[in-house]
């Protein structure tokens, strides 16, 4: 069992833009132990985390429930039902699990040659994979069936490190150009709007339709209307005793309306939560598949 640090404040730091009385402070963090790439908040209540070296299980609390693979991840999404979509960053592999980290198939991401980056999955069960070259020189969106059957592919992107779904959009962060591109599901332009980070990588969205883009070097975890507007940003630096740097690269929300980012440099995820949490009479999955 992993000790963790899990320490309540008052409130939350360094907004940006429009003020945001709903933002949800610090809450607390836990370790990992090695840089994280991913995180998802499972509809059971698990945190799946992808770092340098594995992809884990914990509770919300930080305590460690399982190792599910040995291998490198910066892609988690869960699919409809449960089961977790997987991918391996440097074998170029997707795989699919069980919601309890139990393994189901896998299939080579395409095109060859390309590290396995970031994955979403739409409520009907299609996954889009953004895979790119080293150093995020070329990339591609490749659109797959439930079982790996390749639909769809947006080839020809440039610099692009960031993947989410909202609104029935898919959004494409640019990590060097500072612009945000939306596209439908057949993979079809639909827009773009300017991102605010210096270098964004693991765009996110949460069940209100919003988008979150960690900056890794600006410091901070942008929350961003589906149009673009900047509404805050998440900032725990020396706030209820967390250290005076971090680097966030990935995010996710959970049913409880926590915000779980992943801190690079401190090898942390951190935990952002409001103190009221809204009633829904709505499953989690269903809520956050109307805004996907």
């Amino acid at each position: 069992m992993r000790r963790t640090a899990l320490i309540a404040v008052l409130a939350l730091v360094c907004l940006t833009g429009p003020a945001r009385a709903d933002l949800p402070p610090l809450a607390g963090w836990f370790p990992v132990p090695t840089y994280p790439y991913a995180v998802l908040a499972h509809s059971d209540g698990s945190v799946w985390i992808g770092t340098a070296g594995s992809v884990l299980r914990y509770t919300p609390e930080g305590t460690l429930l399982g190792t599910v693979a040995g291998f490198a991840s910066a892609g988690l999404a869960e699919a409809p039902g449960g089961d977790v979509i997987v991918l391996d960053y440097w074998n170029r592999v997707a795989h699919r699990y069980s919601s309890s980290g139990s393994p189901i198939h896998s299939w080579p991401i395409t095109p060859a040659q390309r590290e396995g980056g970031r994955v979403v999955v739409d409520p009907d069960g299609n996954i889009y994979v953004l895979c790119f070259t080293a150093g995020f020189v070329t990339s591609a969106i490749v659109k797959y069936d439930a079982l790996g059957n390749q639909l769809a592919i947006l080839p020809g992107l440039t610099g692009s490190a960031g993947l989410a779904l909202s609104g029935g959009l898919l959004y494409c962060s640019e990590i060097y150009a500072g612009l945000v591109h939306a596209y439908t599901p057949a993979l079809e332009p639909a827009g773009t709007f300017a991102n605010p980070a210096v270098y964004g990588t693991g765009l996110a969205s949460d069940a209100a339709g919003n988008l979150i883009q960690p900056d890794y070097y600006g410091h901070l975890a942008y929350l961003l209307g589906a149009g673009g507007a900047t509404l805050g940003a998440f900032d725990p630096r020396g706030v209820g005793g967390y250290p005076a740097q971090w680097s966030p690269v990935a995010a996710d929300e959970s049913s409880d309306h926590t915000y779980f980012i992943a801190d690079q440099h401190n090898w942390n995820i951190v935990l952002f939560r409001s103190a009221a949490v809204p009633a829904t009479t709505m499953s989690w999955g269903d809520l956050k598949a109307t805004y996907r």
